[in-house]
């Protein structure tokens, strides 16, 4: 019985990363703003076109937004969180959204904004 602990230990490693290779795998590409709901509700934004993100296979990230505003500089898929960290900002704090759905063309995030849940949907371009 103690061989074999250290083997499923193992498998469930190997599952764990290949998981996340997977993910990140998904992730790699340009993705563009197609839909923002704050509480459950629809939000109306003539601006959305302009919010996209752009994922490295490097481990880099760009994001654009509204008024010329942009982030850019490392990412990494830890379970189901996205974690960001603007290099363009000196100090400024890793961030973390759930990422709700990510598949080959799709991409669904959840976050806060001034404690109010938002879900922003992506699609790869």
């Amino acid at each position: 019985m103690v061989n074999k602990i250290p083997i499923y230990i193992v498998i469930f490693f190997l599952v764990f990363c290949a998981c996340n290779t997977k993910e990140t795998y998904n992730l790699i590409g340009t993705w563009k703003a197609v839909s923002l709901k704050e509480k459950d509700i629809a939000v109306k934004t003539e601006w959305l076109p302009e919010v996209w993100f752009k994922f490295h296979e490097n481990g880099t990230y760009e994001y654009h937004s509204t008024l010329n505003y942009k982030e850019a500089g490392k990412y990494r898929i830890l379970a189901d969180g996205l974690y960001t960290q603007d290099s363009l900002v000196s100090g400024a704090k890793e961030k973390l959204v759930k990422i709700v759905r990510l598949n080959q063309d799709s991409l669904h995030l959840e976050m806060r904004n001034e404690g109010n849940p938002q879900h922003l949907i992506l699609v790869k371009d």
